[in-house]
């Protein structure tokens, strides 16, 4: 499988998300664009009930403020997998988010345990309504792959492609082209159906 390559956050995603079901967005460093991005793949549209984020670098705090700024853009309900390893930040009850509310959470505490990320997120893709799909962020694969080798990403991501486009779903894994090496992007652009970068672009 080789990905199509595009550029730009509007045309790209609403265009060409039709593509497959797995994306990969290239953003580079800190750049305010990547919410933005992030929220329009996880759209509150007709067929998908649901959203999840695997999140390495985002505390749940942090997730449910955003569901207070921007509800409307998002599915009515989400769920969080914590991975410990990547930002701390615990999540406080009291703010909200439960497993009736807007947000649920979850906890895998070792990022290195790829059986562990995979088998969670099967759990997500079951658990999911029957009116609907599962929409999924994997925020990120550089931070995964602080833990794990390029094989094992790989593999992981090629399994995780299976899995989500069997179900009916989507999934776009967030990375920073910046970190790594050529071949390492190269490598992971392999396994997606459909690649889209942020990086010359105006504000979205």
């Amino acid at each position: 499988m080789g990905a199509d390559v595009h550029g730009g956050v509007g045309p790209a995603i609403d265009e060409n998300w039709s593509d497959g079901t797995a994306m990969l967005l290239e953003v580079p460093g800190l750049d305010p664009r990547e919410r933005v991005a992030c929220r329009r793949l996880l759209p509150n549209s007709d067929g998908i009930a649901r959203y999840c984020r695997f999140s390495f670098r985002r505390s749940v705090d942090d997730q449910f403020t955003e569901i207070c700024r921007h509800g409307d853009e998002l599915p009515d309900h989400g769920v969080c997998v914590q991975v410990r390893g990547g930002i701390g930040g615990a999540f406080d009850p009291t703010t909200g988010g439960s497993d009736e509310g807007p947000l649920s959470v979850q906890t895998v505490t070792d990022p290195s345990n790829v059986t562990k990320l995979g088998i969670t997120l099967t759990e997500v893709i079951d658990e999911a309504p029957d009116d609907g799909a599962t929409a999924i962020c994997f925020d990120s694969l550089t931070v995964l792959l602080q833990y794990v080798s390029l094989e094992e990403a790989i593999q992981f991501v090629s399994l995780t492609n299976s899995i989500v486009g069997g179900s009916g779903g989507s999934i776009h894994y967030h990375v920073d082209p910046s970190a790594h090496e050529t071949e390492t992007i190269g490598a992971l652009r392999q396994v997606m159906d459909t690649v889209v970068s942020i990086d010359e672009i105006s504000e979205a």
